[in-house]
């Protein structure tokens, strides 16, 4: 039995080309041809196929196929690059650092802002909210967030992680307003203010430690984990 397996990777930047090609080990690989859209049959494997191109396949050897299956394999995770990272600077889709998110090469989206750096290591903030989700249900979703990077960690930040972000941006770890002005300027959406506070990962006994904004303050306050409180994930490096 002939199996082709149709292995297509996203390329790691724009997400919007892929590879088709034969499974390793498949028996007689060399008969195998492709092409995308209305091009010509050709050896595989196929670089660059675009997003959404309809790729036919055929057989041009002695033995009998029974069954071809095409499967989609997961893309490769960017690496995190980043050079002399510091306060304020926008990570992109690609792994890598930018003064500005106006900065970002064509293809590359912005992921993340960098708001806290102890020499080469350090914290940046997702530009966007989860939602209002549970402790746990918060947890899961940081954890889980992509553009997953190898050399880089998503979760729901620590009550401490919170103060540092807070104190990097602004020099006091009691005022949000540093933090949400930086977070603007990179391009993403401001903490909530006067709403139902942001999770932290640190229990308190049966409880869970929240952040409350407020007028550009903050103000910690413990509930119990069942209840939902917003969400924003952080990307430690």
């Amino acid at each position: 039995m002939l199996v082709l397996l149709a292995a297509v990777a996203t390329g790691a930047v724009a997400q919007s080309t892929y590879k088709v090609s034969v499974k390793e080990g498949t028996e007689d690989a060399s008969n195998w041809q492709g092409k995308a859209g209305e091009g010509e049959y050709q050896a595989l494997p196929l670089e660059g196929v675009a997003a959404g191109t309809a790729v036919s396949v055929k057989y041009n050897g002695t033995k009998k196929v029974k069954s071809v299956k095409a499967v989609k394999k997961a893309a490769a995770k960017p690496a995190l690059s980043l050079t002399s990272p510091s306060v304020g600077q926008v990570i992109g889709s690609d792994g890598k650092n930018y003064a500005a998110a106006a900065t970002l090469p064509t293809g590359v989206t912005k992921v993340a802002m960098i708001a806290y750096v102890s020499g080469s290591n350090g914290l940046a903030i997702a530009l966007d909210d989860e939602g209002k989700l549970n402790w746990a249900t918060a947890k899961s979703t940081c954890e889980a967030k992509t553009p997953a990077f190898t050399g880089g960690t998503w979760h729901l930040p620590s009550q401490a992680e919170w103060n540092q972000m807070f104190k990097a941006n602004g020099g006091d770890e009691e005022r949000c307003y540093g933090l949400n002005s930086a977070i603007k300027s990179a391009g993403g959406t401001a903490l909530l203010e006067g709403g139902t506070g942001y999770w932290s990962s640190t229990p308190n006994g049966s409880n869970a430690w929240y952040v409350w904004l407020m007028d550009g303050d903050t103000d910690w306050r413990s509930a119990p984990v069942a209840i939902g409180r917003q969400v924003r994930a952080c990307l430690a490096f």
